[in-house]
């Protein structure tokens, strides 16, 4: 599992062609229901803000993070230019955290001011920096709100060591404490999610995919296809979705794996590939980051956001624009403002 630092190139005319030409190994194609057995209300797109990025995350300093409406189509500025990456959403979707510079910087090239963690109110007011990657660090990735919407969980890679550390702080910026969430000692552990009970933590461990519910004890979950990505659980909490290249959703309890969107090349020898699927609020519909791989191609690419039914997985329609050098790692589906 791990940040995409990819490079590709989208056109909405030919992501749908080709795709589960062949079943992704390990994993069922999916066949969705009858046109006669799909319901309008299942068609229909959900409502809400689907958040991603709009520069690649390996550059948070040149990274911004844009607003689409699955409805309407329409996209918005979500931050501004240089604000930054990896967006996290509290329980209550009331507050968005996101990882950028201390100081935004709308320039490009080298970052020239810490990466730092910030949070701001969903309307994009009361933005605030609540923890600053100290020197003696190397990097970090996307945090994730505690079930009770208070504090964050995030992990910080040292540049001492191979491996990292755990961090709880509060969403004021206060009580930064170290954090043993119990998972087998590896040189890597990321928080991924919380399941909507809050009650299991999913959690990247030396790359594999582990659950830990409350005190009990953590386990690996054994998928025939292993995330590689973020992961999202559905609003139920019996299913993730996650993409890296494919994407798929994951029965819990049955283990079964689903491909909902298959890599594959055209008649041009282009790669079209499917990253950061996450579920809509209301559990209907499933989201991907959908990006074309240009053969022979150098530099910058176009990516969209692409939503399909979850009783028909396959049937993936753009939603919103085309965007240049969209993140492929995170994605939110906010549900929306009532």
């Amino acid at each position: 599992m791990g940040n995409q630092r990819a490079r590709a190139f989208v056109t909405a005319a030919v992501l749908l062609a080709g795709m589960w030409g062949a079943s992704g190994a390990g994993a069922e194609a999916a066949t969705g229901p009858s046109a006669t057995a799909a319901t309008a209300s299942a068609a229909r797109p959900s409502e809400g803000q689907i958040i991603s990025g709009t520069a690649d995350d390996g550059f948070p300093g040149v990274c911004a993070l844009s607003a689409t409406d699955p409805v309407t189509g329409k996209v918005a500025e979500f931050t501004p230019t240089g604000a930054g990456c990896e967006p996290s959403a509290s329980p209550d979707a009331g507050l968005v955290s996101y990882i950028g510079p201390a100081v935004p910087d709308a320039g490009s090239g080298p970052i020239t001011t810490p990466l730092a963690l910030h949070v701001m109110d969903r309307d994009g007011t009361h933005g605030r920096v609540v923890y600053r990657l100290p020197s003696t660090a190397y990097s970090f990735d996307r945090a994730i709100f505690t079930p009770d919407g208070r504090h964050l969980l995030f992990d910080v890679e040292n540049r001492s060591t191979d491996g990292n550390q755990l961090y709880r702080i509060g969403i004021d910026g206060k009580g930064l404490t170290p954090v043993a969430p119990g998972f087998p000692q590896s040189t890597l552990v990321a928080p991924e999610a919380y399941s909507p009970d809050g009650r299991t933590l999913a959690a990247d461990v030396g790359g594999n995919l582990w659950l830990k519910a409350g005190n009990a004890k953590p386990y690996e979950l054994h998928l025939s296809v292993e995330p590689t990505g973020a992961v999202s659980f559905s609003p139920s909490g019996r299913e993730l979705a996650y993409g890296d290249g494919s994407a798929y959703l994951a029965d819990l309890a049955t283990g079964k794996v689903t491909g909902i969107a298959a890599e594959y090349q055209d008649a041009q020898h282009n790669t079209h590939a499917f990253y950061a699927a996450t579920f809509s609020p209301d559990g209907r519909q499933v989201a991907v980051v959908a990006a074309l791989f240009p053969w022979g191609a150098m530099g910058g690419f176009y990516s969209t956001v692409e939503t399909a039914p979850v009783a028909s997985p396959t049937r993936f329609t753009p939603a919103g624009a085309q965007r240049v050098d969209g993140e492929l790692d995170t994605m939110l589906w906010l549900p929306p403002v009532r």
